[in-house]
């Protein structure tokens, strides 16, 4: 007998998670956004499936989360197959597709001019070479991150990094610790937020926080408490979900892009996100003086209604 679907999200390289994940435990931006992806077109009457290294199926929120252990006994079929970044494509006698294409959720790879590629930005879609078909959608925000109040009632000089370590957490602390030594910052405070997968090794810093992986709303909640994010990121965003939610909660988004522009440029309205280290020194220098200069910032709306359609055009 086989399973058909509308969509089957398949993913061989993420973490394991189903759709209450998010309710419970702390995810990645690639993992986060297939839930939310999934819960979008089931709405829009769609039949989707999650594959992933999960041990057991369930369903949530009307989205069937499947082991890839279960093409050993079943086989699948679908109208299109989404794979996510270097996942291999299954044979066929796996699942059966029409269309597949590659959703490319985070760092740039070595893939074939054969799939049609689904960036998150133009900055990423540029990464690739010439003889790729592309396309540019980003990520969904969930609307009932819109739906809270934008929070300016916190302690002028509380900062948040909610990013996996890799994407620049020592050198955020670095950065922190010499900040704390001058009279305008000495009783900063930074909180740390990471995904499960990739937890740092916690080292005693003044001032700093380490709150590790929490679900989402828990996350949220956390923004709240801050004034501002701060980052010094030696990597290339490709979106920046961490920066778009901050900014869309009215925090000071402080990001010193080393390795030069990249999607949050594109993505976020704040003149704070910038690869000049002059600049965001001299920011970071303003904002110790007088914090009241520093207002939130219009934000890009980044809707399930607006995203979802251009999903179904590629389906079509």
């Amino acid at each position: 007998m086989t399973m058909t679907f509308d969509i089957i999200i398949f993913d061989n390289v993420g973490v394991t998670f189903a759709g209450d994940t998010l309710r419970w435990g702390g995810l990645g931006g690639s993992e986060m956004q297939q839930i939310v992806l999934a819960e979008a077109l089931t709405k829009a009457g769609m039949k989707v499936a999650c594959m992933n290294r999960m041990p057991s199926w369930c369903k949530v929120r009307g989205v069937d989360y499947l082991p890839i252990d279960m093409m050993a006994f079943e086989k699948f079929s679908c109208g299109t197959l989404i794979v996510e970044r270097s996942t291999p494509v299954p044979h066929t006698k796996h699942i059966e597709y029409k269309k597949v294409l590659r959703w490319i959720t985070d760092a740039h790879g070595d893939y074939p001019t054969s799939e049609h590629i689904v960036c998150l930005s133009e900055f990423q879609a540029g990464l690739l070479s010439e003889d790729h078909e592309r396309s540019v959608i980003n990520f969904i925000v969930p609307n009932a991150l819109y739906d809270r109040k934008r929070n300016r009632n916190t302690k002028e000089h509380s900062f948040i990094y909610a990013s996996a370590a890799m994407k620049g957490l020592r050198q955020t602390l670095e950065f922190f610790s010499s900040m704390k030594q001058t009279k305008e910052y000495k009783n900063a405070t930074l909180k740390v937020l990471n995904p499960g997968y990739d937890l740092p090794k916690e080292v005693k810093y003044e001032g700093v926080e380490f709150l590790g992986a929490l679900p989402f709303r828990e996350v949220m909640d956390e923004y709240q408490t801050c004034r501002s994010m701060l980052m010094v990121m030696p990597f290339r965003e490709t979106f920046g979900l961490a920066q778009v939610f901050a900014e869309a909660l009215g925090l000071n988004v402080f990001v010193f892009q080393a390795l030069g522009k990249d999607a949050l440029s594109e993505l976020c309205n704040s003149p704070l996100i910038t690869d000049d280290p002059k600049r965001f020194q001299n920011s970071m220098n303003a904002f110790g003086l007088d914090p009241s200069r520093f207002k939130p910032v219009p934000h890009k709306m980044f809707l399930e209604s607006d995203i979802v359609p251009q999903w179904q055009k590629l389906f079509a």
